[in-house]
């Protein structure tokens, strides 16, 4: 069997229903393989390979169920439980290729992320060093301003942006005389909420 349409399998109550009915965690994983292969949204496949995933209840020593978990933590950018995942089948089964392939570009992705968390922050601070500073030219506060603005179109840079108390930064801009800093001040807020529910809590 398989759901006629994804709308249906991107709710999670259906294939708990489902189930129920069947009998059939196996079946579910199943159905959400196929939807992500026929999904043309990465949106939509976002959310497929983050309800697979919690499907993916295995056996201890069921390896290639832990390898499929493996690659769908991967795909959700879950770094840290996708290593973990890879390196146990690796280590049960240390002549398999395509265990010790995944673990490898696992780790490389981290070390990316990382490299990546490093080099965001140390541009947010940047931008936020000038912001602050009274003595800095106007033209200058203004490009960290729109700097902030495109660091937020990347995850690591919203991120950075909220936990090094941006939000109280941003505040304290909108009342800027500057016309300038208190549209890019806004754009900002708006970057770093949007599509993240999260993070609009937090700001509120």
């Amino acid at each position: 069997m398989f759901f006629r349409s994804i709308s249906v399998i991107l709710n999670p109550t259906c294939i708990n229903i489902y189930i129920f009915l069947h009998r059939s965690r196996h079946s579910a994983v199943c159905c959400y393989t196929k939807a992500i292969k026929r999904s043309g949204s990465q949106a939509e496949k976002a959310v497929l390979y983050r309800n697979r995933s919690a499907f993916l209840n295995i056996d201890p020593g069921d390896v290639k169920a832990r390898f499929r978990r493996a690659q769908a933590f991967q795909k959700l950018c879950w770094l840290d439980q996708a290593f973990l995942d890879a390196q146990r089948c690796a280590q049960l089964e240390p002549k398999n290729k395509a265990f010790h392939d995944l673990l490898r570009q696992i780790a490389a992705q981290i070390q990316q992320k990382l490299v990546q968390q490093n080099s965001t922050d140390s541009r947010v601070q940047q931008m936020f060093s000038l912001l602050v500073d009274a003595s800095a030219k106007d033209s200058d506060r203004q490009k960290a301003a729109q700097n902030l603005v495109v660091l937020t179109g990347e995850d690591a840079g919203a991120e950075q942006i909220l936990r090094n108390d941006g939000v109280k930064l941003i505040q304290k801009l909108l009342q800027s005389k500057q016309k300038d800093i208190v549209l890019s001040s806004l754009r900002t807020l708006v970057g770093m909420c949007t599509g993240h529910q999260s993070r609009v809590r937090l700001n509120v």
